[in-house]
């Protein structure tokens, strides 16, 4: 009985074999091309894919960036000096089904085409160039070099991302000499630095001394204003001070004369009376008293008959008859 069914496993098992030989993962670092008896069929990204065996193949391209090394050669400057570079190449398959179709069928093995084609422009380029300048220029010569790798790159499908000049390298004697010239412009650049960095201590210390001088004669005339102004300004104390002293003394003297004149009124009549009365006594004349509100009415000198009249209330002379 089990001998019947030996067949039927054998088939099972090949049939199982032949269904699993046919699941492909493709990584998401890859892509893949499917190919049925030798022609593109399809395209394929990542995750399980199953193609038939032995009628159908699954070709997977890295599309991540890579690196194309351009081992050291030797390169012939623009003054004919030889010398030894090596660079590398830093490039990436595009991810469109286009971009990989290009990469598989349009170049064999794109990682020795793009070395061989970065040794070929180099030489190119850096043979443009004198040594001084390769050697100072390497930024510019990188660009160069990756201008003219993508413009002949241009049907494989890939990018060229960057390109790196790794090490230029002069025969003994043009380093030796190379040697001493940087050592000379190392030696005139630190005396120049020397010089100059005298030269902005002394202008330093310069302005320094114009900074202090300046300083102090904005604080000399500050204080010459300041003694101006305090004196200005005791000069209008003072004359402030005279002229309320005078105005007090105006007011002090008006008030007194005021006071006198209203105080000593009568005094200075009496005095008058009795300096008349002491004349009339002199003349030898008489004097009449009419009444206490005119003490002095009357002078009548006996001699001449002369009569004097005295109102001095009215604050005039007295007059003779």
């Amino acid at each position: 009985m089990v001998l019947e069914y030996i067949p039927y496993i054998i088939v099972t098992v090949i049939v199982a074999v032949f269904f699993l030989k046919g699941l492909v993962t493709i990584r998401p670092t890859h892509v893949g091309a499917k190919e049925t008896f030798g022609k593109y069929t399809g395209y394929k990204t990542q995750g399980l894919n199953y193609v038939i065996p032995i009628v159908q193949r699954l070709v997977t391209v890295n599309i991540t960036e890579q690196l194309a090394d351009v081992r050291r050669q030797d390169v012939i400057t623009k003054e004919n000096l030889n010398c030894q570079v090596d660079a590398q190449v830093y490039y990436q398959v595009g991810k469109k089904e286009e971009d990989m179709k290009k990469a598989l069928y349009n170049v064999h093995n794109v990682q020795e085409q793009i070395v061989q084609l970065a040794k070929s422009t180099l030489r190119d380029v850096i043979g443009k160039n004198y040594f001084k300048d390769v050697n100072s220029k390497r930024d510019d010569l990188n660009k160069l070099i990756m201008e003219e790798l993508t413009s002949q790159t241009k049907t494989w499908g890939i990018m060229i991302l960057r390109v790196e000049l790794k090490e230029i390298i002069p025969p003994d004697d043009v380093q030796d000499k190379m040697n001493l010239i940087i050592k000379a412009e190392n030696e005139k650049d630190a005396e120049k630095d020397l010089k100059q960095r005298r030269i902005t201590e002394a202008e330093g210390i310069k302005q320094s001394e114009i900074l202090k001088a300046e300083g102090e004669k904005k604080r000399v005339i500050l204080e010459a204003e300041a003694k101006k102004e305090s004196q200005e300004k005791v000069a209008e104390g003072e004359a402030k001070a005279i002229t309320l002293v005078a105005d007090a003394n105006a007011n002090k003297y008006k008030v007194e004369g005021e006071s006198l004149q209203a105080n000593f009124k009568d005094t200075a009549i009496d005095f008058k009376t009795l300096e008349t009365i002491e004349k009339a006594y002199a003349d030898n004349s008489k004097i009449i008293v009419a009444d206490s509100k005119q003490p002095l009415t009357l002078l009548v000198d006996d001699t001449s008959g002369k009569k004097l009249k005295f109102p001095y209330k009215g604050g005039k002379s007295p007059k003779v008859e």
